[in-house]
């Protein structure tokens, strides 16, 4: 979470915030729960935040996130550290759906459990995140199954696939994997 207060002027004042705050670093438990770990991923820092976005940066299927900060650079976060669980990336193109596939939805299922994630422009202030999809799929080493839902109305499914891969797809046509 990229915090930081609109006015440098509150530090003059007894409230209880700051312009510069630290970021907030969440890890998600899996059981609907987080645990914010920053602290133990070195962000002990205080900077003005004014938006957040997550892409691979490296190409390693980790997702990395970058900052950006009032007066102050950019902060780069790259995820070198890895679980070893599993993922898929799925990079998609509409063809009578808009280009950049903005509105399409993809659900992966795997071992009976599903996850949904949409094609977003504009996903936070200040910054977009990459238009490539990512699901983390633990210690799955394939996807039972991948629909996707254009904007169009088409619904493209498919099976079986690989994980740790990076697919691309354009809308209609038969290119996975």
């Amino acid at each position: 979470m990229v915090n930081g207060h609109v006015y440098p002027q509150v530090d003059r004042y007894p409230l209880n915030t700051k312009y510069r705050q630290r970021i907030l670093l969440f890890e998600n438990l899996g059981n609907g729960t987080f645990r914010e770990v920053g602290l133990q991923a070195g962000l002990t820092g205080e900077r003005c935040g004014r938006g957040g976005a997550y892409a691979d940066l490296d190409n390693d299927g980790h997702l990395d996130l970058v900052v950006n900060n009032m007066d102050d650079a950019p902060l780069v976060l790259l995820n070198e550290g890895g679980n070893g669980n599993h993922w898929l990336r799925l990079a998609l193109q509409g063809s009578k759906s808009n280009r950049s596939a903005v509105g399409a939805r993809a659900t992966v299922t795997v071992a009976g459990r599903r996850a949904i994630a949409e094609v977003k422009a504009g996903s936070s202030y200040m910054s977009q995140n990459e238009l490539v999809l990512h699901f983390g799929l633990g210690a799955a080493t394939r996807v039972d199954v991948l629909d996707i839902r254009w904007p169009s109305g088409l619904r493209e499914r498919f099976e079986n696939l690989p994980a740790d891969r990076l697919y691309s797809h354009t809308e209609g046509k038969a290119d996975l994997p």
